[in-house]
């Protein structure tokens, strides 16, 4: 890294190497890639290949002047060069940008990675599945920045009002999380004391979205999803939630009297819920899903 990445070989000898005013020396990322030239003798001329053979007189090229006026049969030694040097230089910015893009994705991967494994950690405030944390992080888009740290008090001091129960410690380690993962909303269940599935609330930019543990809906069929981890059927209906609590942030919540009407329209349509579940005795039990799950195998 310190001279260079780029590699000119003779008969697969190194005798040059370099960054060329390709890139620069002090991006980490170019560490991770090396791009080889190889050459046989033939080409020592053309290359300039000097007489102890430990080196060239390459030089990066982008004027195609030398291409544009090249003709192979009249041109001399350093204007066949000039020509190499041009052709080169192209194929090694190619070259770079593609396995920059590659590596990219390769890291993005990783990130996504090392953040499903951190929101699979269990914390004591219970959240949406790592599916759904990265799906409203790529979908709503990440945080341009950490908390600050009035927005980590008022949002310690929200989800306490929630979970009485826990240390304002406990409280900050879900904080953490949340913060560390950059994304601009969650998925939380709780109780709440009114008849809607879900809420949600903004905290200075970053959204709570509340899932209602004292619904019908919840005991009847969330539950058992959660209790047997069926992640895939979670993440659809935290999903589902989840974009119904960010229109009515996005779109609604400027005007109080729209706010006010779509909040009582959560309230009746949750208790229109309740009611199918409550008359009807609709439940999916764990029974029910194992032994699904058994004919499947």
């Amino acid at each position: 890294m310190k001279n260079g990445n780029i590699y000119f070989t003779r008969h697969q000898r190194e005798i040059s190497s370099g960054h060329y005013g390709f890139y620069n020396l002090s991006a980490e990322n170019n560490r991770w890639w090396t791009i080889e030239l190889d050459f046989d003798a033939d080409a020592d001329e053309l290359m300039g290949v000097s007489n102890t053979k430990q080196g060239i007189k390459f030089t990066k090229t982008i004027d195609d002047e030398s291409s544009l006026n090249f003709d192979r049969y009249t041109a001399s030694l350093q204007q066949a060069r000039e020509k190499l040097w041009f052709d080169l230089s192209n194929k090694i910015d190619k070259a770079i940008k593609a396995t920059t893009k590659l590596l990219k994705k390769y890291a993005n991967e990783f990130e996504d990675k090392v953040a499903s494994e951190e929101d699979d950690i269990q914390t004591p405030v219970p959240t949406g599945t790592s599916q759904t944390t990265q799906a409203i992080k790529k979908t709503d888009s990440a945080r341009k920045g950490r908390f600050d740290e009035e927005q980590k008090q008022d949002l310690i001091q929200t989800l306490h009002e929630k979970f009485k129960e826990l240390s304002l410690e406990e409280i900050a380690e879900a904080v953490d999380r949340f913060d560390k993962s950059l994304v601009r909303g969650c998925v939380i269940y709780c109780p709440i004391d009114n008849d809607q599935l879900w809420s949600y609330s903004e905290i200075r930019g970053f959204l709570v979205i509340y899932i209602n543990t004292n619904h019908e809906f919840y005991s009847n069929i969330i539950a058992p999803f959660r209790s047997l981890k069926l992640e895939s059927a979670l993440t659809a209906i935290e999903l589902f939630i989840s974009s119904l609590a960010w229109e009515q942030n996005e779109h609604f919540d400027n005007d109080e009297t729209k706010k006010r009407y779509l909040d009582n329209f959560r309230t009746l349509v949750g208790m229109h819920l309740n009611n199918y579940l409550k008359e009807n005795n609709i439940k999916v039990s764990d029974e029910d899903l194992k032994m699904d799950f058994e004919d499947v195998d």
